[in-house]
């Protein structure tokens, strides 16, 4: 699990499931109470006693927060409209290439003043070389709030900019896939009516689908 936070009003690490989530499942919770993080420390460096008292940080408010859900939590049904969304983007695209079930699903919150700079969704475990040769898609919804959203294939190309409103959908991948983005503003009080978002405050979510 992995959570990006800067400067802002709400909380950067919080879990949308209930119950512990642990590094036997593959990824790590970091909402899970500081104590069962202290008494691992403790049970296995018995020798270095520091470590399991070394107090856990606090983190700062933000504007700005991620989550990285394995698919195996995420509902089918939501991860069924994610595959026949690459399906339709193939029929339309052929470099788009059509895969199976993705295997993350990450959650992005933004407040009213929430925004992200430019840069391009890597996979963590390949070198800056091979970034390039990936060609899966990622299927990104839209919710909540609308936001301007701004993309070039180049950091040096000029950049295009469109309003994703709610419900709105951006497939990228084949030649695609490693465009340069960014979200320079959420536009307030966009929500449609009738969407119910309160608990959660004003603002946006973006939800991701990966396959890498």
């Amino acid at each position: 699990m992995c959570i990006e936070h800067c400067t802002g009003q709400v909380e950067g690490v919080h879990s949308f499931y209930d119950g512990e989530v642990s590094r036997e499942l593959g990824y790590f919770d970091p909402a899970i109470s500081p104590a069962s993080s202290s008494t691992s420390a403790a049970s296995s460096s018995s020798s270095t006693p520091a470590a399991s008292a070394t107090p856990a940080k606090k983190l700062n408010l933000v504007n700005k927060a991620r989550i990285n859900v394995p698919i195996a939590l995420h509902p089918p049904q939501f991860t069924a409209v994610a595959q026949e969304l690459v399906r339709i983007a193939h029929e339309r695209c052929a470099s788009v290439p059509c895969l199976d079930e993705p295997n993350t699903c990450r959650i992005n919150y933004y407040t009213n003043s929430g925004k992200i700079g430019w840069h391009y969704d890597r996979v963590p475990s390949l070198s800056k070389e091979e970034q390039r040769t990936v060609t899966d898609p990622v299927i990104s919804m839209s919710f909540g709030n609308s936001a301007e959203f701004q993309y070039k294939q180049r950091m040096d190309d000029p950049e295009e900019s469109v309003i994703l409103e709610s419900g709105d959908v951006i497939i990228f991948g084949g030649p695609a896939r490693m465009i340069y983005h960014m979200v320079p503003r959420v536009i307030k009080n966009t929500t449609p009516k009738g969407l119910d978002l309160r608990q959660f405050g004003p603002g946006r979510f973006n939800v991701g689908y990966y396959y890498n």
